[in-house]
């Protein structure tokens, strides 16, 4: 009969723990091998103000709330879409979306990048997109399908897409059909003054 010393125990006792975290790392790989976190999330920031459009989002026909995590494979982003609902009072012909990608910020570079949706034709360039009108009460659905290569364009210029699990949203701009612009939280009129250099200027109070 072989006779083990209390030391060459504890080394098989060893041995044993190390080869079952080995397993469990293994399976891990096995059931996740790119190491990609399927938890994502959408974020909108509040806003102090009410804002002329409200923004709903869907990730496979399931609604999606801010700052809420939920499932996405690799195809999260271009499986996105928003809808748009005008609740203000005046028509709509303009719009600016915000799209962030926080974890693209890295120490080479601070800045996180930034994808914009432009919906219509800019009031500030000579030759804006195609004509846009939104009724009060009215809503337009926008899929991120169609802006996802420049999305990933954009964001593997830093970092690989699949480390991608947060976006955040926001209204930019809004323009009215009545010429008044909304842009961050405040009310402009294009400034009648052609030689200042502020093509628009703040409206004291609301129309």
């Amino acid at each position: 009969m072989i006779r083990r010393t209390p030391v060459a125990r504890g080394i098989t006792a060893v041995l044993v723990i190390a080869n079952l975290c080995l397993l469990v790392i293994y399976l891990s790989g096995w059931t996740n091998p790119s190491g990609q976190n399927n938890k994502k999330t959408v974020v909108q920031p509040p806003s102090l103000v009410k804002e002329p459009l409200e923004i709903t989002i869907e990730h496979r026909g399931q609604s999606i709330k801010s700052n809420e995590e939920f499932d996405g494979d690799a195809d999260w982003l271009r499986n996105l879409k928003l809808k748009i609902n005008n609740r203000s009072e005046k028509a709509i012909t303009y719009v600016v979306l915000d799209l962030t990608f926080p974890e693209t910020a890295t120490a080479e570079n601070g800045r996180v990048g930034l994808h914009q949706i432009r919906l219509g034709a800019s009031p500030d360039l000579p030759l804006g997109g195609a004509q846009f009108y939104l009724a009060p009460g009215a809503s337009k659905e926008i899929s991120l399908d169609s802006e996802y290569p420049d999305m990933r364009k954009l964001i593997e210029s830093r970092i690989p897409v699949d480390r991608i699990t947060k976006i955040v949203i926001r209204l930019e701009t809004a323009l009215f059909d009545d010429g008044i612009k909304w842009f961050a939280g405040s009310l402009y009129r294009r400034n009648p003054n052609r030689n200042d250099p502020h093509k628009w200027i703040p409206l004291t109070a609301n129309p």
